[in-house]
């Protein structure tokens, strides 16, 4: 009796139906430009705010944001090469520590200055019920370094927290599961469970989570329940952050000649480079390229600041038709 052997076929080598390919590529598209549309429109509605400050937290954030996931793209590049040039618990460690100090930044904030903790925003300002003011974390006039520097409000505590977290449990999932892939164990049923436990549960949390801010009659807000409803939304978020990645990275080690070079170029080089250095480095001139111009320009051609807290007022019965009276004068405020 003659044997013929035959080569078994792994899992990424089948052909995939062109139901579930068109599935895939029809979301990853509608995803990509629903998230690229968003984008210009975010920048234009804080850019054209009142305030600057917003659009320096804005800045800083997607900033960071952006330096947090080309560090996920850099331990991809560097631990599931052929043969990786540095241990993968060098990253696990640095994720980890990277996540510690952004839950610890999370817990100053959400504690408060009352309770010995931070304030939301670095520097921050407060006005008490008797009109006295204060500053934190000094008592400095509402300012970090300089009057021309970080005015208050221009640095968001707890979103720097929250991405410093996304981006510790990414790189420590990441070199967590590096041994696994690079093995062969993750393929197979484990995988696909793990995906799909990981996906099923995100869509239950988000699910409830809509339900609840639908029909239990309150929002995300200050306070206890705030708290947990925000932290279901994470957690949602990070399971579906995770199913995904169990699905993608073994595809990706498999075709790594094709994947790894345009991971590094785009997710590295570019975030990094495209993205982060110049929304880093409009955050930190914005504000004093404004105040420079706003003290050379003695008209408020360029730049005009004021305060108006009405706008537009009431009118009051001293303004109808039919009576004269002074035009309403709006208080101007100079950057501090």
């Amino acid at each position: 009796m003659q044997l013929t052997a035959a080569n078994s076929v792994r899992e990424h080598e089948k052909p995939m139906s062109w139901s579930r390919a068109v599935v895939i590529a029809v979301g990853f598209f509608f995803v990509t430009g629903i998230l690229l549309g968003q984008l210009p429109s975010y920048v234009y509605t804080v850019s054209t705010l009142s305030t600057l400050s917003r659009m320096e937290q804005s800045f800083l954030d997607m900033g960071l944001l952006a330096v947090g996931i080309g560090l996920m793209c850099f331990t991809i590049s560097f631990l599931y090469d052929p043969k990786p040039l540095l241990p993968w618990p060098l990253f696990l460690l640095g994720g980890l520590v990277l996540a510690a100090i952004g839950l610890y930044v999370i817990f100053q904030v959400r504690l408060g200055i009352h309770a010995g903790g931070w304030a939301e925003y670095l520097p921050d300002k407060f006005t008490d019920k008797k009109g006295t003011v204060s500053y934190w974390p000094s008592d400095n006039p509402g300012y970090l370094f300089h009057p021309a520097w970080f005015q208050p409000q221009s640095i968001d505590l707890s979103a720097i927290g929250i991405i410093a977290l996304l981006s510790g449990i990414g790189i420590a999932s990441l070199a967590a599961l590096n041994p696994v892939v690079l093995s062969g164990r993750l393929l197979g049923p484990t995988r696909d469970l793990l995906v799909r436990l990981s996906i099923g549960l995100a869509i239950v949390i988000i699910a409830l989570w809509l339900t609840i801010n639908t029909f239990a009659g309150f929002v995300p807000a200050d306070g206890d329940r705030g708290g947990i409803i925000n932290i279901m939304l994470f957690v949602g978020l990070v399971l579906a952050l995770f199913g995904l990645e169990l699905w993608l990275l073994p595809v990706m080690t498999a075709t790594r000649q094709q994947v790894m070079p345009g991971v590094y170029l785009h997710g590295v080089v570019g975030l990094l480079g495209m993205v982060a250095a110049p929304m880093l480095v409009i955050w930190a001139v914005l504000y004093p390229l404004v105040n420079l111009i706003h003290g050379a320009d003695d008209q408020q051609f360029f730049v005009q600041c004021s305060r108006k807290p009405r706008f537009p007022a009431p009118v009051p019965s001293h303004h109808l038709p039919g009576r004269s009276s002074a035009p309403l004068s709006l208080p101007t405020c100079l950057p501090s």
